[in-house]
């Protein structure tokens, strides 16, 4: 078998024994790429032709966000739930790190608690919390956990409040 520079076509045989290929010629057996390949051209192709949004958009009526995913009809699966959960707790944990260094020193549950508060209030929000802070910073914990008592944040996010709170205050999940 002879494969010719600059062919998608290995060459063998005679031509009654494969079909297709010119009677008087070789036989011709096409080389396909792989899915991969094939794959990646798809992706390359509709990335190029949808444009990427990094905010949901009115799409014809649906609600569509990346390279027109359609979240409307499609929504998403847990999995990829998931996968942004994950990019997202990556992402708080960094800007905790950075922002509130105090935060390496917290117990793993208490730690949890205050990326909990960052994941619902996103990082502008939990920097209002000015005397939670300055409770960590001592590590007044049970004063910490009055202030998560007393935010706005605890009528809004309910029967989470109490359990949050009592994490704080003990340094432990229930």
């Amino acid at each position: 078998a002879v494969l010719l520079g600059g062919c998608s076509t290995l060459f063998s045989g005679t031509p009654d024994e494969e079909p297709g290929c010119p009677e008087d010629g070789p036989v011709c057996i096409e080389i396909t790429e792989g899915y991969h390949v094939g794959r990646n051209k798809l992706e390359r192709l509709i990335m190029r032709h949808e444009g990427y949004r990094q905010h949901p958009y009115d799409d014809n009526g649906n609600l569509s966000v990346g390279y027109a995913r359609n979240l409307t009809t499609n929504g998403i699966s847990e999995e990829e739930a998931l996968y942004l959960l994950r990019n997202d707790l990556d992402r708080i944990e960094k800007q905790l790190q950075e922002k509130y260094p105090v935060t390496s020193e917290l117990s793993v549950d208490r730690y949890n608690v205050v990326v909990s508060m960052a994941y619902v209030l996103g990082m502008n929000g939990l920097s209002e919390f000015k005397d939670f802070w300055k409770a960590l910073e001592h590590r007044d914990y049970p004063r910490a956990s009055v202030e998560i008592y007393l935010s706005k944040f605890c009528s809004d996010i309910g029967r989470r409040c109490p359990e949050l709170a009592e994490m704080m205050w003990h340094g432990k999940a229930e």
